[in-house]
């Protein structure tokens, strides 16, 4: 209820707001900023100064009215009419002199097939006795309405940022008066967290108004399942933990385990590769305990290592663990994005008003794993806008909005080196060396800056797979296909002594590791089984044993 609602935090734009209204002369605004943000309770406010005589003299005998623009475009879209009855409005309010018309997300209007404001309202704009105040966000205001002149010139912007924390505990305190005026519900340590976890975690909407939002469904939680007499922080955590499918706060033992024995976790899918892994489960650790650094991604590194060594395979091992699936990773191919052009793929265009693929991927999966695959092919100006996301947790897109990515990990592969880190394992070398020698050389041939390798929490070296290595490699990988056909086709297979030996002497290439093997086991193994099926020698529910004599 607006008539209730109390300014806080906002007084700037409400005192600014009054002095463009005025002006003698282009005096109208337009408050730019994204829902939730106190664009309407500056407005209501100023109304209810006006309606309770504490204002001065030149907006004393104003009227602050909504002007409902849809419902008048609705009710005469036959024949044209539409813009007659409009301009009969903004004429009376211009005879009148005193009408300040709120045209609520001006951008509905604008442009809009078969409701374009835009020609009628600029006829008026021109007259200092017809005012408006209209509202829209930053992105509609750059695609649409900042494209008009004939609006513009008239119209100042006020720019809406979001409430800061302070205030935003103020507004909650405000909003608590009368839900706790018979007994006290949240402890501050509560409300606290719930700022702290907001700001954290739900990057869709701005302050105050996601804190507001999770405050509501903290004491639908508490309620429906109360387990203290008080809301706590540890009640929020419970609540926001079950809403994002992350979790927070103090673990159980169950997650405990997993985190203390994550590199045994990893290992189950990656074989090898103990430095990398020790490195990338020291990381998640410390962000899982709430000591990684507050404004960046929960965790960065940059593997580096030739092909098939596991550097994809960890990746989606990290995901599973840490997000509870493998599915919950972005993926983005860089060598897709070797133009300068591409940028706009990545975070939107103003002239098209479409969304960048990145930004829509970020905002649909907050909280997942970012693999940047292939990095070094990408366009250096691409590769600028990652400098920002790993160094501020944010980037900003094409429309002037922030796209959080503190909630995911960024991992960045690369090929870069890969020559470096085989011999320098053959030799021994100690890591660190191996690592040296490899950032001297990518710096040397001008493929990362300094200041990109620099914003990576950890570059991670994979080595290339041993032979024993690739047997355990082929173990692991017969045992998914197995699972695969049981899931899929209700089959169980066994292999017999030798298949696995087999495999690696026949696939097994040290240049392209692990995906020789992938690629042997699909043409040798499943092609074969695959036909047995289509003949009909293999049925559902069967068990069947696949010997070293079928692969020919």
């Amino acid at each position: 209820n607006y008539r209730d609602a109390r300014l806080i935090g906002k007084e700037n734009e409400l005192d600014e707001l009054k002095q463009l209204l005025v002006r003698p002369s282009q005096n109208n605004v337009i408050l730019v900023g994204e829902p939730g943000v106190g664009r309407e309770t500056v407005i209501h406010t100023l109304a209810k100064e006006i309606r309770e005589s504490r204002i001065g003299e030149p907006l004393l005998n104003k009227r602050i009215l909504e002007l409902d623009i849809k419902s008048i475009l609705a009710d005469n879209a036959a024949g044209g009419e539409s813009d007659k009855v409009l301009a009969m409005y903004f004429n009376e309010a211009a005879y009148a002199g005193n009408v300040i018309f709120v045209l609520k997300d001006l951008h509905e209007f604008i442009d809009s097939e078969g409701r374009d404001i835009a020609p009628v309202l600029s006829q008026f704009l021109a007259f200092p006795t017809f005012q408006i105040i209209g509202t829209t966000n930053m992105h509609e205001f750059h695609s649409k309405i900042e494209k008009k002149e004939n609006i513009m010139k008239y119209c100042e912007k006020i720019l809406m940022e979001e409430t800061n924390q302070d205030d935003t505990l103020r507004v909650m305190y405000y909003k608590l008066e009368r839900l706790e005026n018979r007994r006290v519900v949240f402890t501050y340590q509560a409300l606290r967290e719930i700022v702290k976890l907001s700001d954290r975690y739900i990057a869709s909407a701005p302050f105050p108004e996601k804190a507001l939002d999770l405050m509501e469904e903290v004491l639908l939680h508490w309620e429906n399942s109360p387990t203290s007499e008080f809301i706590t922080a540890s009640v929020v955590d419970e609540a926001v933990s079950a809403k994002i499918k992350v979790p927070l706060g103090e673990m159980q033992d169950e997650e405990s385990e997993k985190m203390i024995n994550l590199e045994q976790h990893l290992h189950e899918r990656v074989i090898g590769q103990d430095f990398a892994i020790r490195q990338i489960a020291e990381t998640m650790r410390r962000a899982r305990v709430g000591m990684a650094q507050k404004n960046k991604p929960l965790g960065s590194f940059l593997f580096l290592g030739p092909t098939g060594v596991g550097k994809t395979e960890s990746c989606k091992a990290l995901a599973e663990a840490y997000f509870g699936d493998e599915n919950r990773m972005i993926r983005l191919d860089m060598s897709e994005y070797q133009m300068q052009n591409s940028i706009d793929r990545l975070i939107g265009s103003q002239s098209s008003g479409e969304e960048g693929y990145l930004v829509g991927k970020v905002k649909e999966s907050p909280f997942a794993l970012l693999l940047l695959d292939e990095i070094e092919k990408a366009h250096p100006d691409i590769l600028n806008l990652f400098l920002q996301v790993l160094d501020e947790g944010f980037l900003t897109d094409a429309f002037g909005k922030k796209i959080s990515f503190r909630n995911l990990i960024i991992i960045a592969t690369s090929n870069a080196g890969a020559e470096i880190i085989r011999n320098g394992i053959q030799a021994d070398l100690d890591p660190k060396e191996i690592s040296k020698q490899v950032i001297d050389y990518t710096i040397r041939q001008n493929i990362f800056r300094p200041e990109l390798l620099n914003r990576f929490e950890g570059v991670v070296f994979f080595h290339p797979l041993s032979s024993q290595e690739a047997y355990e490699v082929a173990k692991l990988q017969l045992n998914r296909y197995a699972k695969r056909l049981k899931d899929q086709e209700n089959i169980e297979v066994t292999f017999g002594s030798g298949v696995v030996e087999r495999i690696v002497n026949d696939a097994f290439d040290p240049v392209f590791g692990a995906r020789a093997i992938d690629r042997y086991i699909q043409d040798k193994i499943g092609d074969s089984v695959v036909k047995r099926i289509i003949s009909g020698e293999l049925k559902r529910g069967e068990n069947f044993a696949f010997g070293t004599e079928e692969m020919v």
